[in-house]
């Protein structure tokens, strides 16, 4: 009862996803995985717009060039998640 409280889904909810994916996780958690990978995502582009906008900084390429690396991991990993 308290991992469907925490997942926001009812008891039998839980079960049949549990039962039918034959995964360790459930649709529903790699719904919400995703929804935070996303979340992630747009806070890093909204890092990223910040830091084009300096311009007297010598790191801000490098900056630019590991948010970049990371939001490819971040696709790579919600890829990953996705029902195929």
């Amino acid at each position: 009862m308290v991992l469907a409280e925490a997942q926001h889904v009812t008891v039998p909810r839980l079960l049949v996803e549990s039962t039918l994916s034959g995964q360790a996780e459930t649709p529903t958690q790699r719904h919400h995985a995703m929804a935070d990978l996303f979340g992630l995502q747009r806070l890093l582009a909204g890092l990223s717009g910040d830091l084009e906008r300096v311009e007297s900084d010598a790191e801000v390429p490098r900056l630019l060039a590991a948010v970049r690396e990371l939001v490819g991991r971040i696709d790579e990993a919600i890829d990953g998640l996705s029902p195929a």
